[in-house]
């Protein structure tokens, strides 16, 4: 059985929704990785010193 609210809405505009919603975690994502490479480098860095 499809879910309800999904079901509801128009399905063109579905789509477009959950592309958002995929680009903000992509984003955020991207940024979590930036960093976290950062961090991992400083700490190799400091680790050289």
């Amino acid at each position: 059985m499809p879910d309800a609210t999904l079901r509801d809405k128009p399905a063109e505009r579905r789509p477009m929704e959950l592309r958002d919603l995929w680009n903000q975690n992509e984003a955020r994502a991207a940024d979590c990785l930036r960093y976290v490479n950062g961090r991992q480098s400083d700490m190799s860095a400091k680790a050289r010193e």
